[in-house]
Parts: structure tokens; sequence; C-alpha cells
């Protein structure tokens, strides 16, 4: 059995037309955004593993 996803990029959001049904994301690299420029946690940002460098 062959893996279609990048195993590096490990995605839960099934409805992502890139998600491979096994928690990858089919994507070579991916671009995470923030709703602020000076985010605090992870809630801020549209990556869970975000860490604040601050």
């Amino acid at each position: 059995m062959s893996i279609t996803g990048n195993q590096a990029i490990k995605c839960r959001v099934s409805s992502c037309k890139y998600h491979d049904k096994a928690d990858y994301c089919q994507l070579s690299d991916i671009v995470i955004g923030a709703e602020k420029s000076e985010c605090k946690n992870n809630c801020e940002t549209e990556c869970m593993s975000f860490e604040c460098g601050c």
C-alpha cells in the first residue's frame, strides 16, 4: 500500500480537497496565516502547532 499524502504535513481537516483520508496533506508545502500580526497563542493562527517566540 502506498501513501499518497505528505507524512510531514499532518492534517485532520477532512473537508479539504488535499486531505488524503489518512490524516495527511497531499501538498508538498502549506501556507499558514494568522488573525493578527502579533500572535500570542495558537488560537490566533491557523496552525495548532504554533508557539509564541515572545
